[in-house]
C-alpha cells in the first residue's frame, strides 16, 4: 500500500488515473525511492530510541493505535471504489458497531500512552492525529475516497511519525531542554465562588452580545458612507478608538 500510494501521488494525475495506479501490480521508481528512504529513516529512529520501559510500551501501543485509526477511517469516511480490501472490510462489518469499537480502542490506547509515557506518549498521539488529518484530506482531494492501499500508506506514515515524536522527546531531554510544566491551583469550591463564576459567565455573554450588535451596526453604518476613501478613514479612526472604550 505504501509503495503503490507513493507511485500514485508522484504521478500528479487525476484521481481516476491515481486509482488505476493503485491497482497496478508493478512497482515504479518513486515507490522504490520512498521505500528505501522509509526503511533507512525508520531504522535510524529505532536506533535512537531510549531503551526504557515507558518508551518500549508506547512504541508497542503505537502499532495498535495506527491500526485502530486506519479501521475507523474506513468505517467513517467514503470509499473511493466498491471493490478491494477496504470495501470488503467495510461491507462485511456492521459500520456503526465497528466504528464505536474502534473509537473506544483509539481512546483507550491514547490514554494508556499518556499514562505510561506522559509527554512522549501525548506527543505520539498528537503526531498520529495530524497524520490522520492529512490522510483523510489526501484521500478526499487526490483519490476521491479511501482505499486499502491508502489505509496501508497511512499506517506506515503514522508509525513513522509517532516513532519520530518519541525520539524527538528523548533528544530534547538529552540536550537538557526540559518541557515546560505549569502548576494549576484549584480555587476554593464554595458557594460564593460558584456565584461569582456564574456572574462572570453571564457578564461575558452580555459583552459578547454587545460586541456582535456593535459590529453589525457598524457594518450598516459604513454602507451609508458612499465615498470609499471616507469610509476607510472612518473605519481606521473606529479601530483606533476601540481600545480606549
Amino acid at each position: 500500500g505504501y509503495a503503490d500510494t507513493s507511485d500514485a501521488l508522484a504521478s500528479h494525475a487525476p484521481p481516476e488515473r491515481r486509482r488505476e495506479i493503485l491497482s497496478d501490480s508493478h512497482c515504479g521508481a518513486f515507490a522504490i525511492i520512498r521505500l528505501c528512504t522509509y526503511f533507512v529513516g525508520y531504522f535510524a529512529l529505532c536506533t535512537a530510541v531510549d531503551p526504557t520501559e515507558p518508551a518500549a510500551l508506547c512504541m508497542g501501543l503505537s502499532f495498535a493505535l495506527s491500526r485502530a485509526m486506519s479501521g475507523f477511517a474506513i468505517t467513517a469516511f467514503p470509499l473511493a471504489k466498491d471493490t478491494g480490501l477496504a470495501h470488503t472490510f467495510a461491507s462485511a462489518a456492521h459500520r456503526g458497531r465497528a466504528r464505536t469499537i474502534l473509537v473506544v480502542t483509539m481512546l483507550l490506547t491514547g490514554v494508556l500512552m499518556w499514562v505510561l509515557g506522559a509527554i512522549p506518549g501525548t506527543a505520539m498521539t498528537v503526531a498520529a492525529a495530524v497524520v490522520m488529518w492529512h490522510y483523510i484530506r489526501t484521500a478526499r482531494t487526490k483519490f476521491g475516497g479511501i482505499t486499502g492501499d491508502l489505509a496501508g500508506w497511512f499506517m506506515q506514515r503514522a508509525e513513522f511519525w509517532m516513532l519520530a515524536a518519541l525520539v524527538a522527546y528523548g533528544v530534547s531531554v538529552r540536550l537538557g531542554v526540559e518541557p515546560t510544566r505549569f502548576t494549576v491551583a484549584v480555587p476554593d469550591q464554595s458557594v460564593g465562588m460558584f456565584v461569582r463564576v456564574a456572574a462572570l459567565g453571564v457578564l461575558c455573554a452580555l459583552v459578547s452580545i454587545l460586541f456582535c450588535k456593535l459590529m453589525h451596526g457598524a457594518g450598516h453604518l459604513m454602507k451609508r458612507i458612499k465615498n470609499p476613501w471616507l469610509r476607510v478613514i472612518c473605519g481606521g479612526f473606529a479601530v483606533i478608538a476601540l481600545p480606549w472604550i
